[in-house]
């Protein structure tokens, strides 16, 4: 049996019963986390502008979109909760594959409501669409992408939010092995598009990409059924081999999405670490921003040549090591509000924090947060305090519970959501394998008349 069709086997025959409790658990806080970045990121700049685009392209009214008040159809509703949820920057990634719910479930809360899927339908197909996703990225040598600037996760999430798809639809392996092999056809994306509004739009592309593929699988179209197997595959260039393997781990434990980092904060995930370490500093020595003479940062080198400047934007401020550290020296967090005006990105409180951080570029650290991050304060009186993370507090050295992820996402379905929408909203995600389907959820979510 080739892998392709053992990769389609495991999405269509694997019984909800093999996902540990404790991995659904993981799954309902990252779906929440998910709902949480839509909604946010449906008010942001690229969330409006995508919003009024579909308004004006209409659809087949099958699905709620978040914020918007109105519906269109599955791809369309697909795309834009994509955009939404990676414009608020608080997606959840995985190192190294760099797979993440934003890649990933996004598009799922439209595909259910559609074809009525229950909760637990819902988790199941997120933990699966994950596992592949990851587990492919494994045996693919992933990072080897970033040394030819291709993103990897844009190669490999379309593939994954398929599966899912694939899964949520009821797919028989056959069909479930074209919806991969089509998903193929979708693959693309540059590592670099940080700071502008396209580094959103391939999110949203990702997922439309995703449900459209496993939709026409199942209105019979077909790609080549050994798409991974193939001399003439996509894969066989950097395979290595190693995709021989690649079934074997499937479902094994710990499933993929424990190896995931939380969010907490509004912004790349490249300088979390360095966050927590600053914000522990801080509050552990009792120090205010006018006590401090130098924030010293050490970061491996490739992602110092990324995050490391002053930005002249508010998309670029989200990936910005300096800006956020000033937002810590000056408020005390990094949140929504740090990106709400560019004034405060000139302003002259924020220009003279940020000069006091200095940048120390590791040679010798892996990439890709392979190495955590340091973090030193020197006092204006010479004191010296440093504070090292394996992990930002939420990734995998520092787990967060399904509660304390409820904690993350709270402000941000508050802050859009009335008290009563949010409260409801979040008990539905916290307890979402009890639910019969995700239909109250969604017309919660978009604002729809009545709800």
């Amino acid at each position: 049996m080739t892998v392709t069709r053992q990769l389609a086997e495991f999405i269509a025959g694997t019984p909800g019963d093999a996902i540990p409790a404790e991995t659904v658990d993981t799954a309902k806080g990252l779906l929440l986390k998910t709902v949480a970045g839509m909604v946010a990121g449906a008010r942001e700049p690229i969330g409006a502008t995508v919003t009024e685009y579909i308004r004006r392209a209409g659809g087949a009214p099958d699905c709620a979109i978040v914020g918007a008040g109105f519906r269109t159809s599955v791809e369309n509703a697909a795309w834009a909760h994509g955009v939404f949820a990676h414009a608020s920057e608080l997606e959840d990634d995985e190192f190294p594959s760099t797979v993440g719910d934003y890649w990933v479930f996004p598009a799922l809360f439209s595909l259910a409501e559609m074809v009525g899927s229950t909760g637990r339908e819902l988790i199941d197909a997120a933990v699966i669409g994950w596992e592949v996703g990851t587990r492919l990225i494994d045996a693919d040598r992933g990072l080897f992408y970033r040394g030819t600037m291709i993103e990897p996760v844009l190669w490999f999430a379309p593939i994954a939010t398929a599966a899912a798809a694939a899964r949520l639809l009821r797919l028989p392996a056959e069909q479930a092995q074209h919806a991969l092999s089509i998903s193929m056809v979708h693959q693309s994306g540059w590592w670099g598009q940080f700071g502008s509004s396209a580094h959103f739009i391939e999110t949203g592309g990702v997922q439309r990409a995703g449900v459209l593929s496993a939709l026409l699988a199942k209105e019979g179209c077909t790609g080549q059924p050994d798409i991974l197997d193939t001399a003439a595959g996509h894969f066989a260039a950097v395979w290595d081999g190693r995709g021989a393997d690649l079934p074997a781990v499937l479902g094994r434990a710990p499933w993929a999405v424990h190896q995931v980092w939380v969010k907490k904060f509004p912004c790349c995930l490249a300088f979390h670490t360095h966050i927590d370490a600053l914000m522990m500093l801080l509050t552990g020595h009792r120090l205010a921003n006018e006590d401090i003479e130098s924030v010293e940062v050490e970061i491996d080198l490739p992602d110092a040549g990324i995050v490391g400047g002053a930005p002249d934007n508010l998309d670029a401020a989200r990936f910005s090591l300096p800006y956020a550290l000033s937002e810590v020296l000056l408020r005390g967090t990094v949140d929504m509000q740090s990106f709400a005006s560019p004034d405060r990105l000139t302003s002259l409180e924020t220009v003279a924090a940020m000069a006091k951080v200095k940048l120390i570029a590791r040679e010798d650290w892996p990439t890709c947060l392979g190495h955590g991050g340091q973090v030193t304060v020197v006092t204006r009186d010479g004191r010296r305090f440093t504070q090292y993370l394996e992990t930002a507090l939420g990734g995998t050295a520092y787990p967060l519970t399904l509660e304390q992820v409820a904690d993350v996402g709270r402000p941000y379905l508050q802050a859009h959501l009335s008290q009563e929408a949010a409260g409801r909203v979040e008990a539905l995600l916290i307890h979402l394998e009890a639910q019969p389907d995700v239909r109250e959820l969604m017309s919660l979510l978009s604002g729809e008349p009545g709800a």
